[in-house]
């Protein structure tokens, strides 16, 4: 009797989890089929779901349990859905290097170098593995343009910074110091401004408990025109909106998690229409706190490429997360003017939460 209540209690559970999979494999297929042709909130919603996750988990569904409940229909068809979501928008160059253009290294060296440059993108966790690991780790790579994110430090906290050993990159020129998102040059800065964002300044460490989320700060975003060679670029230091919700319950989570896609939906809009409006070669980096294959991501590939699939197979992970142990978050994107040499994530350093990527351009 007792082992046929634990048999069934397996059986139910067993179900659920499989009927939870059912549900996430056909919503996020659906999402992949039919993104192109509609703008859908619930499209898009689905659209952060990973598909390498969904995948590898239906490949495990497929060959661990149902072979023992000895149905084929049900696991090869959700199999065939995760694959289908995986090929279209997974983190990856097979379908672009299949179908796409010529690649941008294939003709790099066929025109002058004019001027090369190279570019880091890191969200620095404010700080928390300390100023001295940060900036060393900044010194030790010497890019040429660094955009950072989470930058924002405590006032007491500003002596600490100033006495830091790493502090003094003599090199670089760095107008705004204590913002969330800032940039540091060693090629000269012709202008700089913080951009409002139309989203609230949430907090990252704590639970968001506050009620009227539009009365908060404004968030910002770095804009800095850089002149390499005789030619001036456009740097942007980008980080969408993040937080935690006030409290663990999972309607509070889900609740906050629409909050924060309302808000990412503002934010897209307001960067596509900012961007439009430039002139000259453009470089965004940062947090976007968005997952590759998600809609977002795709309105803002529409004009720019990311370089972290251009030359490498994967684009890697940048996000260190006990959960979710392998998704990117954080980017690299340029307008078609400019030519990336090489990007990769530079994963060997414990300097923050996310891992830093450095691109390599010439124009």
């Amino acid at each position: 009797m007792f082992i046929k209540i634990i048999k069934r209690s397996c059986d139910t559970t067993f179900k659920s989890i499989a009927y939870f999979l059912c549900f996430l494999v056909v919503a996020r297929a659906s999402a992949t089929a039919l993104m192109p042709f509609f703008s859908w909130d619930a499209l898009y919603i689905f659209s952060y779901i990973p598909p390498h996750l969904l995948f590898v988990l239906s490949g495990l569904c497929t060959l661990i349990f149902y072979p023992f409940k000895k149905k084929t229909i049900i696991p090869s068809l959700l199999f065939g859905l995760s694959f289908f979501s995986y090929a279209v928008d997974g983190d990856h160059s097979i379908k672009k290097s299949l179908f796409g253009n010529k690649p941008a290294y294939a003709y790099a060296d066929s025109d002058p170098i004019k001027s090369n440059f190279s570019v880091m993108a890191l969200n620095v966790q404010f700080y928390f593995h300390s100023f001295d690991k940060v900036f060393s780790f900044l010194k030790q790579h010497q890019a040429d343009i660094i955009l950072l994110s989470e930058n924002q430090f405590k006032p007491e906290q500003y002596e600490e910074l100033l006495s830091s050993k790493g502090y003094f990159l003599k090199n670089y020129q760095w107008p705004s110091t204590d913002t969330c998102t800032t940039i540091m040059s060693k090629h000269e800065i012709i202008s700089y401004k913080n951009i409002e964002l139309p989203s609230p300044q949430v907090s990252i460490a704590e639970y968001n408990s506050h009620e009227d989320l539009d009365a908060l700060p404004r968030r910002q975003f770095a804009h800095a025109k850089i002149k390499i060679g005789n030619d001036v670029l456009n740097f942007i230091s980008l980080r969408f909106i993040a937080g935690r919700a006030k409290s663990q319950f999972i309607w509070d989570q889900i609740s906050w998690g629409l909050t924060l896609y309302r808000y990412q939906k503002r934010e897209i809009a307001f960067v596509k229409e900012y961007l439009a409006k430039l002139t000259g070669p453009v470089i965004v980096g940062g947090d976007l706190n968005l997952t590759p294959g998600s809609g977002f991501v795709k309105e803002l590939t529409e004009n720019l490429i990311d370089s972290n699939t251009e030359h490498n197979l994967f684009g890697g992970r940048t996000f260190r997360n006990e959960v979710l142990s392998s998704i990117r978050l954080d980017y690299l994107l340029h307008s078609k003017e400019l030519i990336n040499l090489g990007t990769e994530v530079l994963n060997k350093e414990k300097v923050s939460d996310h891992y830093a990527i450095m691109g390599k351009f010439t124009i």
